[in-house]
């Protein structure tokens, strides 16, 4: 019984130290990653966790920066709504691709054919090939 007690204390007390330790650096907890394995396991150390979610908000800062300045390229904005833009800034990949796909994302997502056909078959693939036969499909693919 005190062994489990003063588990969770070190447990309470490693998860108070992160967040403090986050607030501080102005970085967001990552659930089910690093923060989680530092709260419960105590490794990695509280710096190496702090500095890899600092690396990967600045990756993520970094992506979207590049994706703000190409969609501006093409004279198109940023929409956050677009599920390959979160994926791009997220993961990375092909960023052309990513634009490519988002584009067309956000033309159907703006599409009410689109939406009606989505709705009357629950299948985007279809609700894709009847809304290109009814419409012209106007965006500009590089």
């Amino acid at each position: 019984m005190k062994t489990k007690i003063y588990k969770t204390d070190k447990i309470i007390l490693r998860k108070k130290k992160l967040l403090d330790n986050l607030s501080e650096n102005k970085l967001e907890y990552i659930k089910n990653g690093v923060c989680d394995s530092y709260i419960k396991f105590g490794v990695p150390e509280l710096e190496i966790v702090v500095e890899n979610i600092n690396t990967s908000t600045n990756m993520k800062i970094n992506r979207l920066v590049e994706l703000i300045e190409k969609l501006k390229e093409q004279g198109k904005k940023y929409n956050e709504n677009v599920s390959y833009y979160q994926k791009y800034i997220r993961n990375g990949g092909d960023i052309n691709y990513m634009i490519r796909e988002g584009l067309k994302e956000e033309y159907y997502l703006n599409d009410e054919t689109y939406n009606f056909y989505l709705n009357a078959y629950k299948d985007e693939n279809i609700a894709e090939k009847y809304a290109n036969k009814n419409t012209e499909l106007k965006i500009k693919l590089f």
